[in-house]
């Protein structure tokens, strides 16, 4: 076990969790890495999800109090809440996990290994997808190339944008408030993809080990209704549509050179939702994608896009195309 090394601050944003916050506090409380100061940002949450995180740390970590960190503040959604524990941030390295989900107690010691034997600026894990009767493994594919991962993230291929199993230097996120050239997600959903993304671009070692240290919690009591669906989706695509459209002309884009797939993965989200005002709002999609349909389909040479999924999306343009004229 490493006895000294780097500062690691871990990051849970709490909001209306309390079937989970128990498990969860227990696995994040118990690490074997001792260097981190742990920051909780309560979100405004209604529940008494922090009632019952203060009641584990006082019983059960009560050694651990001098490096607890509550932050309050009044609702603000996720985005917000990530930022807020940044700025309460003093680690060298930092680790964003979620409050439903739970981790292994040598997460943190794995990481940082990694972390310190590779000189990393970003180290990515695996992780097992919880279900409630059932624990499936999943993997982070390892590219050979930046391009190659952001193109695998933003396309959804082997590489998710997932903040809970990447370990990344504290500076690659200073830009979210020292510098408007980062792009800040205005949507929950997908917004740690959003992060991620920028985070790969500035990364200049990225390390992967094969260890599965988290657990994904897919147990949601709560089932999605098509609308519910439609409205995640959506915001999907703005966080996604948000950051290309920063960065879009740039010399520095993360998109340079895969604009492409990425945007024709946007369109078969929005083929998906049937949502063809998206396509007005977000006319660089046609602009760019529209000449590239008429190859459809061609699995060999648009790898990122499902087969059915590119008849889908030639069909779906077709006809708001005649629609048009």
């Amino acid at each position: 076990m490493l006895s000294h090394g780097p500062l690691i601050s871990v990051i849970l944003c709490v909001y209306n969790v309390e079937p989970y916050i128990s498990r969860c506090a227990r696995s994040v409380f118990g690490q074997t890495y001792p260097n981190i100061d742990f920051i909780f940002v309560d979100d405004g949450s209604p529940d008494k999800s922090i009632e019952i995180l203060e009641d584990i740390l006082d019983k059960e970590f009560s050694h651990l109090k001098q490096r607890v960190t509550i932050v309050r503040q009044p609702n603000a959604g996720l985005p917000g809440a990530r930022l807020a524990g940044l700025k309460a941030a003093k680690g060298d390295y930092v680790l964003f996990l979620d409050p439903d989900d739970w981790c292994k107690t040598t997460m943190v010691e794995k990481l940082v290994e990694a972390a310190v034997n590779k000189n990393a600026d970003v180290v990515v894990c695996n992780y097992f997808n919880a279900y409630r009767y059932i624990v499936v493994p999943r993997r982070e594919k390892k590219y050979d190339d930046r391009s190659s991962t952001l193109r695998a993230l933003m396309c959804h291929h082997h590489f998710r944008g997932y903040l809970w199993d990447k370990l990344v230097k504290r500076e690659l996120y200073q830009d979210l408030y020292d510098d408007p050239a980062f792009y800040f997600p205005q949507e929950c959903h997908c917004e740690d993809l959003v992060m991620t993304a920028q985070v790969v671009h500035r990364a200049d070692e990225i390390a992967f080990i094969k260890d599965r240290l988290v657990y994904y919690n897919k147990v949601n009591p709560h089932s999605a209704s098509k609308r519910k669906r439609y409205l995640q989706t959506s915001e999907v695509i703005h966080n996604i549509m948000g950051v290309f459209m920063h960065y879009h002309g740039s010399e520095n884009s993360p998109f340079k050179g895969i604009e492409e797939p990425v945007l024709l993965s946007v369109a078969s989200q929005i083929v998906k939702i049937h949502a063809p005002e998206m396509f007005d709002e977000y006319p660089v999609i046609m602009e760019v994608c529209a000449p590239l349909i008429e190859s459809f389909p061609n699995m060999r040479v648009f790898k990122d896009i499902p087969f059915r999924t590119q008849r889908k999306i030639k069909e779906f343009f077709k006809a708001l195309k005649d629609g048009r004229k």
